[in-house]
């Protein structure tokens, strides 16, 4: 684990040579056993969405309430957001984000850690109980530095005073937006602090074609 202090106002330059220049490939994220297969994009294009009824995913649950379909799984496979490997355990979606605690202290001194309230599909409401503030999907190939800014200028339409890099930490979890597809991710993490020209006390929405994400602050006690 290593740390970048980045104080956007006067190091930007330097730390984005230090960081954009280390792009990374989704699979080179987690230790994976020989046994453990990627799937190559077009053999997946090919047979799809068979490959998943084949492997036991129950599709019947997907694109039900908020859910995802195939269709969003073809397109972040297509873009490069996630991969799909095949081991001993059966098909496994493999994904890597930029996750990012988003801080702000006001003028008494009180602080406050910005959270995911809830996401609004046309379909349906999903809360989640997120480790950070924002999630982000990384494409393959992108640097962190970028996808940090990416994302904060994306869900919040921000930009950081400060950023703190400390590295990245892996998880597996049962996937929400496709039940039954188990999904390793790997996580680069940052803690940003926001300008006090940038706070809005009620908070922020990022509106997509099928959802709202709405995010809140909640005062942290001293």
């Amino acid at each position: 684990m290593f740390q970048v202090v980045l104080s956007i106002a006067t190091t930007q330059e330097s730390n984005d040579r230090e960081l954009d220049n280390t792009p990374f490939k989704i699979m080179d994220q987690l230790p994976h056993p020989a046994e453990i297969k990627l799937i190559p994009l077009a053999d997946i294009v090919q047979d799809y969405p068979g490959i998943l009824s084949r492997h036991g995913i129950p599709l019947d649950r997907w694109g039900v309430g908020a859910t995802k379909t195939t269709d969003d799984l073809l397109g972040e496979l297509e873009a490069g957001e996630s991969t799909l490997v095949v081991g001993p355990d059966g098909l496994r979606r493999h994904t890597t984000i930029a996750s990012i605690e988003v801080l702000y202290t006001d003028e008494e001194g009180r602080n406050y850690r910005l959270q995911e309230d809830r996401q609004e599909f046309t379909n349906g409401v999903r809360q989640r109980n997120l480790p950070r503030s924002i999630g982000e999907k990384m494409p393959s190939g992108e640097a962190p530095l970028a996808a940090f800014r990416r994302a904060l200028a994306e869900e919040l339409k921000l930009q950081p005073h400060t950023l703190i890099y400390s590295g990245t930490e892996t998880s597996s979890t049962v996937s929400e937006s496709y039940p039954g597809l188990p999904t390793d991710v790997t996580a680069h993490l940052a803690t940003a602090s926001i300008a006090p020209g940038d706070y809005n006390p009620d908070g922020y929405q990022e509106v997509q074609p099928t959802k709202t994400t709405y995010f809140v602050w909640q005062e942290v006690p001293a």
